[in-house]
């Protein structure tokens, strides 16, 4: 369907100045291939030759043009089974990807071309958003988060409290009003023995990127493009800017983000003691709940989870210090139990309704 020798291949791109060099990736994703073992760092003096430049541009552009055969059959089939007037599509992706962009492949930074992704969604005309929007496309800011809520308002589901993100309905009805001031991202970075993490907020103008020491929050560096007229993040500017332009981006992204020290492990994880203990669940609420036991890590052990039907009891042998989390499939149950005492007993109920 693509003819390489005709697809663009970008071959003089060079990394940005005045930028710190863990702000890139380094390309490692491609490097897990056996004919790119040898992939460069976008930092190397060396670059990707053409021939292997040229041959996964090619293969991208040919993964874009299947994927998109797929949607076309599931929207067939939406059609053919008489349910696409009752069906929400939402059609999205998880990372934004380069293709020589910075001397870069693949995925992974804080730059627009990582962090914007493609999102559209259709709304039935049975629904009531978006009418007189179809088709029409946004420069409004939102978040992956958002799809959450978006899709709970559109299905008429309430909104479990615990969910980030804002629904995205008011852009749906209006593709010229404004859901977010700021759309946030960040990305984590190791580079000679030494952690980082790095987050940005793009902003309708700029955006901008504040570099931290991972163990104790320190700023390290900074980075600012001015969208106005830098789309492609090629000029650096935070040397050069306002400081009232830098205060401003710094306190909104402050306001989420906090300056502070930060450990390779989920707030939520067991910290097993040698004591011995028992801990019981019983379910009296309406419907099926699963208890998930939390590793030392916060990682969730998938294959210890225990499905406890209405009016059953769980009783689990395990150490004081050990974590459970308790979730319902509707989302209105979403408890963690942490166990402090030898036996410890658990009685699961449903939420009061507190709309009155």
């Amino acid at each position: 369907m693509h003819d390489p020798a005709k697809l663009p291949v970008l071959l003089d791109e060079e990394i940005n100045p005045d930028t710190p060099k863990y702000a890139l990736h380094n390309n490692s994703e491609l490097s897990h291939y056996m004919d790119l073992i040898d992939m460069p760092r976008p930092w190397a003096p060396i670059k990707l030759d053409e021939e292997k430049a040229r041959r996964m541009v090619h293969g991208y552009y040919a993964c874009v043009s299947y994927v998109d055969a797929q949607i076309g059959r599931l929207l067939a089939a939406l059609e053919e089974e008489g349910l696409a007037d009752n069906t929400i599509v939402v059609l999205w992706s998880d990372h934004g990807y380069k293709l020589g962009e910075y001397r870069g492949w693949g995925k992974m930074t804080n730059y627009e071309i990582d962090a914007r992704v493609p999102m559209i969604i259709s709304v039935p005309e049975k629904v009531d958003a978006g009418k007189g929007a179809a088709g029409k496309t946004t420069e409004g800011l939102a978040q992956l988060l958002d799809l959450f809520p978006t899709l709970c308002d559109l299905a008429r589901i309430e909104t479990p409290d615990f969910v980030d993100g804002k629904s995205l309905v008011p852009l749906l009805n209006d593709p010229n009003t404004e859901v977010h001031q700021g759309a946030i991202s960040q990305y984590y970075r190791r580079l000679n023995g030494e952690q980082y993490m790095g987050y940005t907020i793009r902003t309708s103008t700029h955006r901008f990127v504040e570099w931290r020491d991972f163990l104790t929050g320190e700023v390290t560096a900074r980075e600012l493009y001015d969208h106005q007229t830098d789309s492609g993040e090629k000029k650096n500017i935070a040397d050069s800017a306002s400081p009232e332009l830098i205060a401003q981006l710094t306190e909104r992204l402050l306001e989420t983000h906090p300056r502070q020290g930060l450990v390779m492990k989920p707030q939520v994880h067991s910290t097993l003691s040698e004591t011995d203990a028992k801990i019981s669940f019983t379910n009296e609420s309406s419907g099926e709940v699963s208890v998930v036991p939390i590793f030392s890590s916060g990682a969730r052990k998938k294959t210890r989870i225990k499905r406890l039907k209405p009016g059953k009891t769980l009783r689990i042998s395990t150490k004081v210090g050990a974590v459970f989390v308790v979730e319902s499939a509707d989302g209105k149950i979403h408890d963690v139990h942490s166990l402090t005492e030898p036996e410890q007993s658990v009685t699961l109920t449903d939420p009061k309704n507190t709309d009155g």
